[in-house]
């Protein structure tokens, strides 16, 4: 069978197979903390009707967006690889999005936490084409409960830069707060909501 244990903030993992005359054989063992965004506001008993469930190929298109925002910004010193993968599945709870730095794999909700997303596919097209140029693309969509997939998606590159959840530095004050509200716009380097 298979241990783990953590002592003194050390992880120990153990693996045995006492069926394969003592032998072990695993293509990879990759352990990684990863620091989810998570809803303000928890998850949604029932999704409501009409919600936005978001694609493959529109999460795809918002991560372009955000490669193409970070790299807008003098401040930040590495540059996301535009190979970064992005998955979009049934994340437990009310998580809305996680980022492996080490694999440069993006994990977007499929419904935000049973919310749903707001998604202005036209704002995304435009800043991948370079025709969005105001640095703040402040909220515009209409109040109605969804969680913005731009926020979430800048948030998640952020950690493919290096941030970490609550980072102080300047340029990622804002968007790498660990929760997110619904109908918030959050941008790196603009600190109001």
């Amino acid at each position: 069978g298979t241990t783990v244990s953590v002592t003194n903030g050390t992880l120990t993992v153990r693996l045995t197979n006492s069926g394969a005359n003592g032998r072990v054989q695993a293509d990879a063992l990759r352990i990684e903390k990863l620091d989810p965004l998570r809803s303000a506001v928890g998850t949604a008993t029932v999704m409501a009707g009409g919600a936005e469930v978001v694609s493959q190929s529109t999460a795809e298109l918002f991560v372009a967006a955000g490669i193409e925002l970070w790299s807008r910004l003098g401040s930040v010193d590495r540059v996301i690889d535009p190979s970064v993968r992005v998955m979009v599945a049934d994340l437990p709870g009310e998580l809305l999005g996680l980022a492996s730095a080490e694999t440069q794999t993006i994990w977007i909700d499929s419904n935000a936490a049973g919310h749903g997303w707001s998604v202005d596919t036209e704002l995304a097209s435009a800043i991948v084409d370079g025709a969005a140029t105001n640095p703040t693309f402040a909220w515009t969509g209409t109040p109605n409960g969804e969680f913005d997939l731009l926020s979430v998606v800048l948030h998640e590159l952020g950690h493919l830069l290096g941030y970490q959840d609550n980072d102080s530095r300047q340029v990622a004050r804002s968007i790498m707060q660990d929760r997110l509200s619904p109908d918030v716009r959050r941008l790196p380097g603009w600190d109001a909501d």
